[in-house]
């Protein structure tokens, strides 16, 4: 059975998504932007109890943010995605309220490569890959877990061995993949009481 969880994503501090920053849904839409998730970066995972709303964890990580989260408040772009009973949905922080983002849940799968920039034969070409993806600089990724050089994204899965033989590190939110581990919640962590 999946944990009922909250994710937060906050738009990439690049150049490229600069654009994005701050704007409300309606505005993105009108400068002909759409919510990709490949612009985002996975910043925090939370429990979600009987009593967490979206207003709540607007409100929390405004007022009260956990002392693990790295991120800046909760602000108009970012992403809250609630994993409830076995179904996911996304929201985009608006000026007023949230937005349902369906589009935000139906990205692909997504790779990171930790040892090296990616370049021909580090990655497997089996499943033809999406899109590609090198960061100017190693960079920390996934909740400042580990660092990697870029990503790499399928349609479809990568096998463990696949995985293994190129050295990649699949994303923690990857389509069906998203759990808590065990280091993540203890007790207070996450604004849990």
């Amino acid at each position: 059975m999946r944990e009922n969880i909250y994710l937060i994503y906050q738009l990439r501090n690049l150049t490229a998504t600069r654009d994005y920053r701050f704007r409300t849904y309606q505005d993105l839409i009108n400068a002909g932007l759409s919510v990709d998730k490949e612009n985002y970066n996975y910043i925090y995972k939370g429990v979600l109890d009987e009593d967490t709303t979206l207003d709540s964890i607007f409100e929390q990580f405004n007022l009260n943010q956990p002392c693990d989260f790295i991120g800046h408040t909760l602000s108009v772009s970012d992403i809250v995605v609630i994993h409830k009973n076995g179904k996911a949905t996304a929201h985009y922080v608006n000026d007023i309220g949230f937005v349902d983002v369906p589009e935000f849940l139906k990205a692909p799968y997504k790779y990171y490569s930790t040892q090296r920039p990616i370049s021909i034969g580090t990655f497997p070409k089996e499943n033809s890959p999406i899109r590609i993806v090198n960061f100017d600089r190693r960079e920390w990724v996934e909740d400042t877990m580990f660092q990697a050089w870029g990503f790499i994204t399928y349609d479809a899965p990568l096998t463990q061995q696949q995985v293994q033989d190129y050295e990649l590190r699949a994303a923690q939110d990857n389509p069906d993949d998203v759990h808590i581990s065990p280091y993540q919640v203890d007790g207070d962590s996450h604004g849990t009481q």
